[in-house]
């Protein structure tokens, strides 16, 4: 009512100009103080992260546990993973991947498996064939030539291993073993774009099923710009080294307790940036109540004023 009054004031020809700085002092105020709380709820707001879900089937012959080895990278919006899938697998072959001259893993997960376990490599003469499903929230970009750290991958034309995108965040790749092969040419690379696995401000997260009956290595490289983070919620830093990695091993989805793992990474200066962050909406948000009263206010003063000169 006091501002249908006060619109009032101002279409009969009264005090327009300080109608005009009332309103805009209320409509500033009001748009600075929801803005502020819209920014907050963003800043604050917890997402899933990005989930995996991996299927290895078809495995004839003397076959290890197969390796994916993940190279993250991108934007606080989406990530890009280049993916090096290594079917003979066993232990970790490329711990220099991605060019870097000094790599050392820094977790191993779960945390409560045995020694020893994924470290099986299948030979290449005896296993003749496996299939891999990846299933997630990606988009498949193609294949590399070439993969930093790895001296030579199979060439296109005499690759043993196929790969087809099934659509939108379904890919299947199928190894078929040739007779006078290489070990490299068990190897083949996927590059995934457009994978939304930011959880919380400064937090990205991966999530890593194995549904399928076998197990599965999975090494997760660190993306620059973010460190792993423990079970305690405690940032891994790496020594004398450049840059770190996750060993996963995923037994096979009959043993529900071991056959998943979760990779949270973060940014070392997170705690730092959500602080200033926090204070400057705060610093909004408080302006903006500040003069979304003074304007209340000052309106109020105006209406009795108004009305008193139109009793006299």
């Amino acid at each position: 009512m006091a501002l249908a009054n006060l619109s009032r004031f101002w279409h009969d020809g009264k005090p327009s100009g300080l109608a005009v700085i009332v309103f805009g002092t209320i409509l500033i105020g009001a748009g600075l103080a929801v803005g502020a709380r819209v920014a907050l709820d963003r800043l604050l707001a917890i997402q899933s992260g990005a989930a995996f879900e991996l299927d290895v089937s078809g495995a004839a012959g003397d076959c290890g546990t197969p390796s994916l080895y993940v190279l993250p990278s991108g934007s606080a919006a989406d990530s890009r993973y280049d993916v090096l899938v290594d079917f003979l697998g066993g232990g970790n072959r490329f711990p220099r991947l991605g060019g870097v001259a000094a790599t050392t893993p820094v977790l191993a997960l779960p945390e409560d498996r045995p020694p020893g376990v994924g470290l099986g490599r299948g030979l290449l003469a005896g296993c003749a064939s496996m299939d891999l499903t990846i299933r997630g929230p990606f988009t498949y970009a193609g294949s590399a030539a070439s993969f930093p750290g790895v001296d030579m991958l199979p060439m296109a034309e005499s690759a043993n291993v196929s790969v087809a995108n099934r659509g939108p965040g379904l890919l299947e790749l199928r190894y078929r073993a040739r007779s006078g092969g290489k070990e490299n040419d068990a190897l083949a690379t996927v590059t995934l774009t457009g994978i939304s696995d930011l959880w919380q401000y400064a937090y990205k997260r991966a999530a890593f099923t194995n549904q399928g009956a076998h197990d599965v290595n999975v090494f997760f490289y660190q993306e620059p710009g973010f460190l792993f983070v423990n079970s305690n919620d405690n940032v891994v830093r790496p020594i004398n080294t450049n840059r770190s990695f996750a060993d996963a091993h995923l037994s096979a989805a009959s043993d529900q307790s071991q056959n998943s793992v979760v990779i949270y990474r973060r940014k070392p200066t997170s705690d730092i940036e959500l602080q200033h962050a926090l204070i400057s909406i705060s610093t909004v948000f408080g302006i903006g109540v500040s003069l979304l009263v003074e304007g209340v206010v000052f309106g109020l003063i105006t209406l009795a004023t108004g009305r008193r000169h139109e009793v006299e």
